[in-house]
């Protein structure tokens, strides 16, 4: 543990050669940060005007800063950028510090990482078990640290950089236990090792801060969350892209991208997991291009025998058209995640009927933009229709990934009955739908039907 403020010595591997006094400031909740006696990069004078700007993006660039403090800590500044007024100290901002060791930068490999989330998170995980993670077959176990927290202890197969651990396993098992408890959870303290036997090096970073408020009720309790439960979440959640995290994190926002963004996760989470994705699995890829050649070449002959369309543009429409016409529409990816859901937890879409159908209406209007037929359906009625997909999209799309990690769907369904939020988003819908008098209708005919919303 290092205090708050420390001055040093520091220097930028591969820069001036200088070696400049400085001062280190890390504080919860910021990013580490140094003010330095003097440059340690060969800087270019200040831009004089808007053309020479490129000059100060080049200087804003981010480096590798190494130091050793009074103390005797070694230090390395990963990712820092210089915020410095023109003329001024150079006074730089790190993504992370690592603190203890002298690392190459970003693109250091690390054998393991830990971390500690509150012992009430973690403290019922027992000691002495490994379970390996799935997918690559790192191990991930529970360890005691000094002050009576618990670190998980994350072995990677394969050395990672400290941005893949983050992302894979810190990250990773962070957005499940916000989905799980429904409110904020933070990262207390993370440390890094970068060959078996070294020691550990801790990691400063903006994202890391005390823990939170934890007396609210929660949808899962913590101790329903087992070592292989994260194991497996940790491979599980690596293949999503990081989209479960907008599920987790409530978006804000006008209602119209609330519904645009939670609707079209939908379809996104389906496509990553292990669902069929293709209209025809027993064909083979070869015939699908087969058919495509065949629809060019007959549109493309319809077009040059009526003389009034320009057969190389129709062919051009068509096989644009056809792109991915093998692909399972937007309806179908919606009907598993709503089966599959209503099946463990049917509050989650007792309102609403046809839901699949006001999904995959909601998807097509706001992601492709559709012109609205306002004699047809007023705008406060639209608005009305969206704000419920906003509502009831996220709880869906909660329900779904809490299933996948294995959460019993029993305890899942308990523990959202007795949630004050989910109560008051069945009692929001209901409401809405009230208002609608809403017996939803199926798309309208001017709208891209299921085989182009899978395309857009």
């Amino acid at each position: 543990m290092i205090p708050d403020t420390s001055d040093g010595e520091f220097w930028a591997p591969g820069g001036n050669g200088s070696r400049v006094g400085g001062t280190l400031t890390m504080t919860e909740g910021s990013r580490a940060g140094v003010v330095l006696d003097g440059p340690v990069v060969d800087e270019a004078p200040p831009a004089v005007s808007a053309a020479d700007s490129a000059r100060d993006v080049a200087a804003f660039q981010p480096i590798t800063i190494h130091g050793q403090l009074d103390s005797g800590v070694d230090v390395t500044l990963v990712n820092a950028q210089n915020y410095r007024p023109d003329g001024g100290q150079p006074r730089y901002e790190a993504h992370q510090a690592v603190i203890g060791a002298h690392v190459s930068g970003p693109d250091q490999l690390y054998t393991a990482v830990r971390y500690q989330l509150g012992h009430l998170l973690l403290g019922h995980l027992p000691v002495g078990v490994t379970s390996v993670v799935p997918d690559d077959g790192s191990k991930l176990s529970a360890e005691p640290a000094e002050d009576g927290e618990m670190w998980l202890v994350y072995e990677a197969a394969t050395p990672m950089t400290l941005r893949q651990l983050n992302m894979r396993v810190v990250s990773g098992c962070l957005v499940l236990l916000r989905l799980a408890l429904d409110q904020p959870v933070a990262i207390r303290a993370c440390q890094v090792r970068v060959d078996e036997g070294d020691p550990w090096l801790a990691i400063h970073s903006q994202t890391y801060s005390a823990p939170t408020n934890m007396n609210l009720r929660r949808i899962v309790e913590p101790t329903e969350l087992t070592l292989d439960q994260f194991a497996k979440w940790i491979a599980f959640n690596d293949e999503l892209d990081g989209l479960a995290w907008p599920v987790g994190e409530p978006i804000r926002g006008p209602v119209q991208a609330r519904a645009q963004v939670y609707t079209t996760l939908v379809e996104g989470l389906h496509r990553r997991m292990p669902y069929q994705q293709s209209q025809f699995p027993a064909a083979k890829p070869t015939w699908f291009e087969k058919i495509r050649q065949a629809a060019r070449r007959a549109a493309k002959e319809w077009a040059t025998e009526t003389g009034n369309l320009d057969p190389d543009a129709v062919h051009t429409a068509v096989n644009n058209a056809l792109t991915h016409f093998e692909a399972v529409g937007y309806a179908d990816r919606a009907t598993a995640l709503v089966a599959e859901v209503t099946a463990a937890v049917p509050e989650v879409t007792e309102s609403v009927p046809d839901l699949v159908v006001q999904l995959t209406r909601a998807r097509n209007e706001l992601s492709h933009h559709l012109i609205p037929n306002e004699d047809k359906e007023p705008l406060g009625d639209r608005v009305l229709r969206w704000a419920i997909m906003a509502e009831v999209a996220p709880w869906l799309l909660r329900v779904f990934l809490l299933l996948h990690a294995g959460i019993d769907p029993v305890v899942l369904r308990a523990g959202l009955l007795e949630h004050e939020r989910f109560d008051v988003y069945r009692g929001n819908v209901a409401q809405m739908v009230a208002d609608l008098g809403w017996t939803p209708p199926g798309p309208a005919e001017d709208e891209p039907n299921d085989a182009s919303a899978a395309q857009g």
